[in-house]
């Protein structure tokens, strides 16, 4: 700063006749002087003339005080000049010597009134571009020609430019900071290889950089040169460099081993590095192989449990990340390895939680009441919105844009809602094929990857009838609804019971008030009847997955495996003891 200082002091302005003007105009000046000069002429005059004394000591008092305003106000103009090391060319020299800036880029000068400080920082930084912006009133005599007239005096013209504006609506565009404004990542399983798709702040980088670890090992690192403000880059994953002979078994995610890679991405500009984000991402693919759900390569039998995400104390919004934690422990102890999210868009919090413990989630909107092209504009929009947030966590495996036909109510004969349904699931799509997607959870299905099928019976004699074959499946009509909605059928996909179960227990008390699919009495009713309907699940050979109705009670809905407040109905061991008890 103290290099600033001196060079400042080494500038003095109006050294080629330039008119800076000054914050005491001239006006003022010759308004005081005039009235000095009037009570001077006025005071004569009663005394000569008209012989009033009185009257000729009161002139002569105004004209002394005006008198003294004057020499003041010429005091104060002296002072306040931008020349000759007037107070202004001072403060000029203070407030560009404290500026923090290194001399590249862009000033703008808000109220810049005759270009004075602009023209300063002009000369103070030769390779600076300044911008001087004011309304230019009346009251001071300056103007935009003045400030270009002194500039070009000043031998800055090429530098400075002025406009007349608002400060309230300013047209001036700052260089944007340089910053990673968002990445895509896509592992590319087969290949071995992740793909990312950046987006900057502006253009302008001269690099971004890639680098990943696997366990604390490097394991990639790729610098790009963009071509604008987006680009993709390709990183292939070292395998032996990771000493991981088996790609599958050492290097992929999946719910039992929820690997993770590391990923620090930097952007740079001529400078240097201007931003840092750390994340990750897991190697995992998603697909449907021969009518089979595949992670992997692998077919992947889903046993999920359905939960809406409700705390007794903050309904939707969790109390605590711990309290995250806590249900997808809790979700894994019981032998799910996954959930399907209902009726909500999750926390990402949450998200992070079941990437790193190891937890498939399907992802979901809440459902609309009616149908309208209104509510088909704002569900497109938002759920566009909710798949880019959460794309990159390898946890979601699945979209389920709409539930039961809610919203869509006259889907299985109505063509609009039909094709509301279809163009749901393609838009998706069209921005991540790297999951799978159920175009309506239920029933009256279109063109989903998934036969995705709720059926509450509660005899599990009766349930393993419903799904003793694939014939027996496709006559079902669940909830006295269609499987299929008029002009489409059965292609192929996998077959999952999606809800189920329900069944009832309040352990302690007796709540008249509260519903479930079926009751039980005792916690051994409760653990038979879970057994019953869980063993014609596991037996039916047609069924690839399920998810059971539900996780935690919720508000009237007391028929969830825990309580509200994530209290035992039966012990976690026994759940899980069930739920792999016919099937691993």
């Amino acid at each position: 700063m103290k290099n600033g200082r001196k060079k400042q002091e080494q500038i003095h302005l109006g050294a080629h006749g330039e008119d800076y003007g000054n914050w005491m105009p001239v006006s003022m000046l010759r308004l005081v002087g005039g009235l000095a000069a009037l009570a001077a002429v006025l005071s004569l005059l009663s005394f000569a003339v008209f012989h009033i004394t009185a009257l000729g000591v009161v002139f002569v008092i105004d004209a002394l005080l005006l008198l003294a305003l004057l020499l003041w106000i010429t005091w104060i103009r002296r002072r306040y000049a931008f020349e000759g090391g007037g107070m202004m060319e001072q403060v000029h020299q203070i407030v560009l010597s404290h500026l923090d800036f290194d001399g590249q880029g862009q000033l703008l000068d808000v109220g810049c009134g005759s270009g004075a400080l602009s023209i300063r920082a002009a000369l103070t930084w030769r390779a600076a571009q300044v911008v001087g912006i004011d309304y230019w009133g009346s009251a001071y005599g300056y103007g935009q020609a003045m400030c270009e007239k002194n500039a070009e005096s000043e031998g800055v013209a090429a530098q400075c430019r002025f406009q007349h504006g608002d400060a309230n609506r300013l047209d001036f565009i700052l260089m944007e900071p340089l910053y990673l404004e968002s990445c895509y990542i896509t592992p590319e399983f087969d290949d071995k290889c992740v793909c990312f798709e950046y987006r900057l702040s502006r253009s302008g980088a001269s690099a971004v950089e890639f680098s990943i670890a696997f366990e604390g090992k490097f394991a990639a690192c790729v610098s790009a040169v963009p071509n604008g403000k987006k680009g993709m880059v390709k990183v292939q994953l070292d395998q032996t460099g990771l000493k991981s002979w088996n790609f599958e078994e050492e290097l992929a995610w999946t719910p039992e081993t929820p690997r993770l890679f590391d990923v620090e991405i930097r952007t740079y500009d001529e400078k240097g590095v201007t931003d840092l984000v750390r994340t990750y991402f897991g190697m995992r693919k998603v697909s449907i192989d021969n009518g089979k759900f595949m992670l992997n390569n692998r077919e992947y039998y889903q046993k999920l449990v359905l939960d809406q995400g409700y705390w007794e104390e903050s309904l939707l919004t969790a109390p605590s990340d711990e309290a995250f934690i806590k249900d997808i422990e809790l979700t894994k102890a019981m032998g799910f390895n996954g959930v399907r999210k209902h009726q909500k868009v999750e926390d990402p919090r949450y998200l992070y939680h079941a990437d790193r413990l190891g937890l498939l989630v399907w992802g979901e909107l809440g459902s609309a009441y009616l149908y309208s092209r209104e509510y088909a504009g704002r569900m497109y929009t938002e759920w566009i919105e909710a798949v880019k947030r959460d794309y990159n966590h390898p946890c979601i495996v699945a979209w389920t844009p709409l539930n039961e036909s809610w919203g869509v109510q006259e889907i299985k004969a109505d063509k609009y809602q039909q094709a509301h349904c279809n163009a749901l699931m393609y838009m998706i799509k069209s921005v991540d094929t790297s999951r799978v997607v159920i175009d309506n959870d239920g029933w009256e299905h279109t063109c989903g990857d998934l036969l995705t099928i709720h059926d509450y019976t509660a005899s599990g004699k009766v349930l393993k009838k419903h799904f003793e074959s694939l014939e027996a499946v496709l006559s079902l009509c669940p909830g006295r609804r269609s499987l299929f909605a008029d002009g489409w059928s059965y292609q192929g996909q996998p077959v999952l019971l999606t809800e189920f179960g329900g069944v009832r227990y309040v352990p302690g008390t007796e709540v008249k008030h509260s519903w479930g699919y079926c009751d039980a009495s005792s916690a051994e009713e409760f653990a038979d009847k879970y057994a019953e309907i869980m063993k014609a699940v596991h037996e039916s050979p047609v069924i690839q997955g399920y998810c059971y109705t539900q996780l935690t009670d919720v508000e009237a809905e007391e028929n969830g495996l825990l309580t509200y407040q994530r209290g035992l109905k039966m012990p976690l061991e026994k759940i899980r003891a069930i739920n792999e008890g016919y099937r691993k």
